[in-house]
């Protein structure tokens, strides 16, 4: 996902400018598999004044508000932490509780008061029935609550839920 000669920090979407090579370290193993196992550059990385991220669209993004000195990335391509925050990507889970986060199974996510999918709250998630049912499909993210069935973050039917997990 990156790459550095001592000098100069690149992804696939150029030079990053602002990238302290010497200091710079990766934070994952920068890979993302697409469907049918296409392994695209994706992941975390910092130096000694930011962090960064690459999602193989355009260019390396920032990380506004992540602390290089305690940032770690999860290794999923997708969340990682510092000790004041919780991202997914560049972006901040807003109102996450650092202390309590936890990643429950693909892109779904808790604090000890909400429920996540990639970086915003499902408000229509009970917290404490909430769970992940895996689907076998690459993009599809399913869930359950006493109250609902998801498709990714979405509500579905029952009928719809059911049939989603019959074509795995």
């Amino acid at each position: 996902c990156y790459a550095t000669d001592g000098g100069f920090v690149w992804t696939m979407g150029g030079k990053i400018n602002d990238a302290d090579a010497e200091s710079f370290a990766v934070c994952d193993d920068g890979v993302h598999f697409l469907t049918g196992g296409v392994r695209v550059p994706h992941g975390f990385g910092k130096d000694k004044n930011r962090v960064y991220y690459y999602d193989y669209v355009g260019k390396t993004k920032w990380v506004k508000k992540a602390r290089p000195e305690t940032f770690h990335s999860l290794n999923d391509g997708y969340f990682a932490r510092d000790d004041n925050f919780v991202f997914c990507g560049d972006t901040v889970l807003r109102e996450a509780r650092v202390e309590h986060w936890l990643k429950i199974g693909g892109v779904f996510s808790r604090d000890d008061r909400r429920v996540f999918y990639f970086d915003r709250e499902i408000a229509t998630a009970d917290y404490d029935t909430f769970e992940v049912v895996p689907s076998g499909r690459d993009h599809v993210q399913l869930a359950k609550d006493k109250n609902n069935f998801y498709r990714n973050a979405d509500v579905i039917d029952a009928a719809t839920f059911d049939e989603m997990l019959a074509d795995k």
